[in-house]
């Protein structure tokens, strides 16, 4: 019997986040592609337990906390690191600049937001780089 009916939510978002890092992707087809059924819940044991991939995402992105109004519109987050920006950041990193533009034209498409998501979602391009930690 697999561990997984048994295993609480928060060993649930555990293992994916893990499992996600390790494959290099918050995509579900990567996910479903390359995930180690013994290190992470299949599919089915997430559709059961959270309903969608995108409701396992929000559970992963709020954490429990509140998200702050206006114009800063980035969550704020538990000490462990948000999946969105850790793929922000390795993309900025493989680039080798911090410029939108440079990001747009050579970020992996599969593999990182596009700038009108993050900046939908997330807010302006400074704002971002700050929270990653870059000057601006």
């Amino acid at each position: 019997m697999r561990k997984w009916p048994l295993a609480t939510n928060e060993q649930y978002l555990q293992a994916i986040k893990s499992e996600m890092d390790r494959i290099g992707s918050i995509k579900y087809k990567d996910y479903m592609d390359h995930h180690d059924p013994f290190a992470a819940p299949s599919a089915y044991y997430i559709r059961k337990r959270f309903g969608t991939w995108s409701a396992m995402m929000r559970q992963i992105n709020t954490s429990g906390k509140n998200t702050p109004q206006g114009s800063e519109r980035i969550p704020l987050q538990s000490d462990d690191y948000d999946l969105f920006f850790y793929c922000i950041k390795r993309e900025i990193e493989r680039i080798g600049s911090t410029d939108a533009d440079m990001y747009s034209k050579h970020r992996r498409k599969y593999h990182s937001p596009s700038m009108a998501y993050i900046e939908q979602h997330y807010g302006p391009w400074a704002l971002v780089l700050k929270k990653l930690g870059y000057e601006t």
